[in-house]
């Protein structure tokens, strides 16, 4: 008995010990410190491409390439702030200068891996409208008229009727209309 009571809260000990190990991803409000050293270099690891990164002050040498800023203080004593940028956030650190090399941050993995984008909703095929159902039967069942010895009075509008379709209770008429008018400048 005494066994599995040591044995309970040497496993609960340990799943405490390694839950403190883990790397809490902060929100996208917090601001991170990162402690640096000089002559040494900090790298801030991303799960996505980093499109841009700032200092607010030149007294850090930062680069970027990739999922990466390097970091690399050049003036003791310095302090100043960092924005990254990737594709799906923002995030702010505060960068110190510290003097002893083991309390310094050599490398940084904390943001979390990009949110899943949306699904996208399934389109359904477009249903065709009542109106368009109409229109594409007048079209196909209208009646061609056929002219024979037509032609265009001069100095009169015509009217050509070009297409008839026919419902129970209504008629349709395509037609184009023409002018054909002289006209004299004096």
């Amino acid at each position: 008995m005494k066994r599995l009571v040591s044995l309970i809260v040497v496993s609960g000990l340990c799943a405490i010990a390694a839950r403190s190990q883990q790397s809490v991803w902060p929100s996208p409000d917090a601001v991170v410190h990162v402690a640096t050293a000089l002559n040494h270099l900090t790298v801030l690891e991303f799960h996505e491409p980093v499109t841009m990164a700032a200092a607010g002050s030149s007294d850090f040498q930062i680069e970027r390439e990739s999922n990466k800023v390097f970091v690399k203080p050049v003036k003791s004593g310095a302090a100043t702030d960092l924005f990254v940028w990737t594709a799906s956030r923002r995030f702010a650190y505060e960068l110190e200068i510290t003097q002893e090399v083991k309390n310094m941050n050599f490398a940084i993995d904390n943001a979390p891996p990009a949110p899943a984008p949306p699904p996208k909703p399934a389109v359904e095929p477009e249903t065709n409208p009542p109106a368009d159902v109409a229109l594409s039967r007048a079209l196909l069942g209208a009646e061609e008229i056929k002219h024979t010895r037509a032609r265009a009075a001069k100095n009169q509008v015509s009217v050509r009727v070009e297409h008839v379709y026919r419902t129970p209770s209504t008629i349709y008429i395509h037609y184009t209309m023409r002018t054909t008018a002289i006209f004299s400048i004096a």
